[in-house]
């Protein structure tokens, strides 16, 4: 999943920070840097999405990927998506309403990695 999360942003003009380049990135809080997202995606300074790829993951842990990505848009900035497969895209869909209200007016997407797109809540 993080190899094609990479690419996908390499395509698309961001400059990636991550898992296949130099380790999992810190969330930026005053109270320190405990908790790790997979990538950061940047293209300029406001132009920023934090990313949890998910491959052999079951609803339980697409769950706490989602909390970490409000966690990383909470204290980070910017926007964020679970990169997952189309399986668990359609699965995730199925709590859509229970995914707007748990991100609160962030801005969470779901990214199918497999076809390349993006659906924000």
């Amino acid at each position: 999943m993080n190899r094609l999360v990479q690419s996908w942003a390499s395509a698309q003009g961001y400059t990636y920070k991550g898992v296949c380049s130099n380790g999992e990135v810190p969330v930026p809080t005053t109270f320190g840097r405990d908790v790790k997202i997979d990538a950061l995606l940047e293209k300029e300074p406001n132009d920023r999405i934090w990313v949890e790829a998910k491959g052999e993951a079951n609803l339980s842990d697409l769950i706490q990927g989602s909390g970490r990505l409000i966690f990383a848009v909470y204290y980070g900035g910017g926007k964020a998506l679970l990169a997952i497969d189309r399986k668990r895209t359609a699965r995730l869909l199925q709590y859509i309403d229970f995914l707007k209200w748990f991100a609160g007016g962030l801005k969470l997407g779901l990214f199918n990695v497999e076809d390349q797109e993006i659906r924000w809540l």
